[in-house]
């Protein structure tokens, strides 16, 4: 081979090498094409399912026999929310009430327990005079023992 037909075999690489290169930027361009086609058609796709699901509702809306229109369907809602209200009412002031009988009863629990105390407190003053104190098992017995020594230690 000689220098000649070298060179042209070298001139046919590199073409055949920009044509795979242009090959590969249009197919690169192509694939932008396709990638904003897809965007468009999602967008398109998104705007279409949201007339359906619009229009859908609407019919059901227009073949609902309970339906009386936006103005008596809103009228109704303000019924309802202001039986909801009276009712969220009547229960805080249930409630409220329920609290105060409980403390009423606290109270009067209080003012019993603190009687029954004053009412034992007295009796014992009755049975053991001013100032005295119930004597306990272990301190009668340690008096009696005291005394007995104390009239061992006088005889």
């Amino acid at each position: 081979m000689d220098k000649r037909e070298i060179l042209e075999q070298l001139d046919a690489i590199t073409t055949s090498i920009d044509n795979v290169i242009d090959s590969i930027e249009a197919t690169s361009s192509n694939l932008d094409v396709v990638l904003s086609t897809t965007g468009s058609t999602n967008k398109l796709l998104d705007l279409w399912i949201k007339i359906l699901s619009q229009a859908s509702y609407t019919t059901n809306l227009l073949s609902d026999k309970n339906w009386k229109g936006i103005t008596k369907n809103e009228e109704e809602y303000q019924a309802q929310l202001k039986k909801f209200e009276e009712l969220n009412r009547r229960y805080t002031q249930e409630k409220q009430r329920k609290e105060q009988e409980r403390e009423a009863l606290r109270q009067k629990k209080q003012t019993q327990e603190q009687r029954q105390q004053a009412r034992e407190d007295a009796l014992q003053r009755r049975v053991y005079g001013r100032g005295s104190r119930p004597v306990s098992s272990t301190q009668k017995s340690s008096s009696r023992v005291s005394s007995s020594v104390t009239k061992n230690t006088k005889r």
